[in-house]
């Protein structure tokens, strides 16, 4: 099975290493009944004979039980898995905190933002963990946006402008979200389908359409959603200057999910320098007013 996910080709195979070798990373995936020591989620490094893997495992009570194995190099990922996991579940972990993990291994620069697209116009949006992106990113899709990504957007410069990669097109919402924007039970599912709806993180996801064109789109704008405001009637936004909008955008790098990382690296900061200042960059703070987010992300 070949895909494209992030600007990148993945090669996965059943219980052996693929074949493909132009593939830039290669994935072995095998089932087993039982997941040795998965004793909740964690992370964990083994050495082997090409240096020390990373490993994430994730093995909470009542959700998917799967262990990733990834190379020094980010180019080649093991995992093994219980047979009921589903396949949309494996890649939603294998499409973003694994993914992480090869950034950063690989030295790819990302975000944790959403990015969508319209009419020749691509946008990020920022947020901190449980801040809205994901339910704005929904109300856009609703009226007319494409998703090209949420939770991770991988950016790269290219031929002297920036631009953000098509990455798994699923949103993850809460009930009232999805009842606030009209979303008909049918085209949702939970992330965790043999668990328990009420499991906290079983969020609802909505799997759209994967984006006609998958090459990577011109970034025209970063918003970076503040807190949700009761006093306002309307969205509020304003410019940040190039010389704050890398203070504003710093916290939005992505990192290893599993490492404590204190400060961003050396490239990453470099990116996040030329971004800042290439990219337009705006403070957008929302009503908090889930009835009418539709109406109000026609104003983005």
């Amino acid at each position: 099975m070949l895909r494209q996910l992030d600007g990148l080709t993945i090669a996965r195979a059943e219980g052996r290493w693929p074949d493909e070798a132009a593939a830039d990373i290669h994935w072995k995936h095998s089932i087993v009944d039982a997941l040795p020591g998965a004793d909740g989620s964690h992370a964990a490094s083994e050495d082997r004979a090409d240096g020390r893997w990373t490993v994430h495992v994730y093995a909470e009570a009542g959700c998917t039980h799967q262990r990733f194995a990834i190379s020094p190099d980010g180019a080649c990922v093991e995992s093994q898995g219980i047979a009921r996991t589903r396949d949309d579940e494996l890649w939603g972990l294998m499409s973003e905190p694994v993914m992480r993990t090869l950034f950063r291994l690989r030295g790819i620069p990302s975000f944790h933002a959403a990015s969508l697209s319209r009419g020749g116009r691509t946008i990020l949006i920022a947020a901190e963990k449980g801040g809205g992106k994901s339910t704005l990113s929904a109300a856009l899709v609703r009226g007319g946006w494409t998703l090209l990504s949420d939770d991770l957007t991988r950016v790269e410069r290219i031929g002297g402008e920036w631009r953000a990669h098509a990455g798994y097109n699923q949103l993850k919402l809460h009930a009232d979200s999805k009842a606030a924007l009209g979303i008909g039970a049918a085209e949702l599912g939970w992330r965790w389908h043999d668990a328990d709806p009420r499991l906290p993180g079983n969020k609802l996801v909505w799997k759209l359409p994967e984006a006609p064109d998958l090459a990577p789109r011109r970034i025209d704008e970063i918003f970076v959603l503040q807190r949700r405001d009761p006093l306002l009637t309307a969205p509020r936004q304003h410019r940040v200057p190039a010389v704050h909008a890398m203070l504003a955008l710093q916290p939005h790098l992505s990192c290893d999910p599993f490492l404590a990382e204190t400060a961003p690296r050396r490239g990453d900061m470099a990116a996040l320098l030329s971004l800042s200042a290439g990219v337009a960059c705006t403070a957008l703070t929302m009503p908090d007013d889930l009835q009418r987010l539709a109406e109000f992300a026609g104003a983005i």
